[in-house]
């Protein structure tokens, strides 16, 4: 059994982001799926939101385990943690969970703070995990664009 971290904000309940997990999880249907969306500042989101980074990043979890659900996968877990993406993943190993892998889904390249910051070669660093990098498509971007 593999067992995924996965690390999403904006693009949570993202087709591109969802296709890479089912198709995943086809390949092993025992392996494990935890979502832990960071409590990124809403200052930092492509779409504006009013409320607490927190309550923010908990309203994308919620979003993506009925996504997920949706789709036939459901996370083990889906919760909330740090504001920056690799503090999130420091967390998770620091406190026992093993991961095969760290899955990052990101904004496509011309919105993605996280691509810039170049946080999937963080990661590997830090961690010495792979990272499954997936970046939303354009229709993924239009189609968050229109949610409330």
């Amino acid at each position: 059994m593999s067992r995924y971290l996965v690390l999403a904000h904006e693009t949570v309940a993202s087709q591109t982001l969802i296709e890479r997990v089912v198709a995943l999880h086809r390949e092993d249907p025992t392996s494990e799926f935890v979502l832990v969306v960071p409590a990124t500042p809403v200052k930092h989101l492509l779409r504006r939101h009013a409320g607490a980074d927190a309550g923010v990043a908990a309203a994308r979890a919620k979003e993506g385990q009925a996504a997920f659900t949706a789709a036939g996968v459901a996370f083990s877990e889906a919760r909330v943690g740090a504001a920056e993406p690799l503090q999130v993943v420091t967390d998770e190993i620091a406190s026992g969970a093993r991961y095969d892998a760290v899955i990052i889904s990101t904004l496509p390249e011309e919105q993605s703070r996280w691509l810039r910051m170049e946080l999937s070669d963080q990661v590997q660093r830090a961690h010495d995990l792979p990272v499954i990098l997936v970046q939303a498509s354009i229709a993924d971007l239009d189609r968050m664009r229109q949610l409330p």
